[in-house]
């Protein structure tokens, strides 16, 4: 994450969960620390990506945690590892 995506998602962070529309800079940096706990705390876990059936070819946009390494084949039902392909 660069500078401008994490100010962004602060920015952001303080208006949803803060209710702060408007703040000065200052103030919005005191919120940093809180807000890297919350990233911590919020990481992302499960994904979504089109797979790729290593047994019978099938292509399916599938959501699995992070740590999957294999995922049942909607067509042949088997449990099979899995490529991920580009969208």
């Amino acid at each position: 994450m660069n500078y401008e995506e994490k100010l962004e998602g602060l920015c952001n962070w303080v208006k949803t969960k803060k209710g702060i529309t408007k703040i000065d800079l200052f103030d919005l940096i005191g919120y940093l620390p809180e807000y890297e706990e919350w990233l911590v705390a919020n990481k992302k876990e499960w994904l979504s990506n089109s797979i790729k059936c290593d047994l019978c070819g099938n292509s399916w946009v599938a959501v699995y945690h992070i740590s999957s390494t294999r995922l049942e084949c909607p067509n042949c039902r088997n449990m099979v590892m899995f490529e991920i392909t580009k969208q």
